[in-house]
């Protein structure tokens, strides 16, 4: 288990995870997808919360973007499958102006 969330690391704990150095683990907590040969190689046993690459769909940031992307390309009703999005602060006063 690696990671910056207490809350987290205080839940797995409280499972009965403990944090190791050692490459006999369960499972990896990380923040971030993290590199191609982490994922090589693992045992049956082991789980990682991230799949390779897949921050594109996992960051809601990200997932908004592609699916706004994909309204522009092909039109808003086949991808109308989310609320209207967005990414703070970067576009509250889109944001603002929408719920005013």
């Amino acid at each position: 288990m690696k990671t910056e969330s207490k809350l987290v690391r205080s839940t797995l704990e409280a499972a009965g995870f403990h944090y190791t150095e050692g490459h006999d683990w369960n499972m990896m907590w990380i923040n971030t997808s993290s590199k191609p040969y982490l994922y090589e190689g693992l045992n049956e046993f082991q789980k990682i919360n991230h799949f390779p690459n897949s921050y594109e769909i996992t960051w809601k940031d990200k997932l908004a973007e592609n699916i706004l992307w994909m309204q522009e390309i092909h039109g808003k009703r086949p991808f109308d499958i989310i609320p209207d999005s967005y990414v703070l602060p970067e576009e509250y006063g889109d944001f603002y102006n929408h719920f005013i």
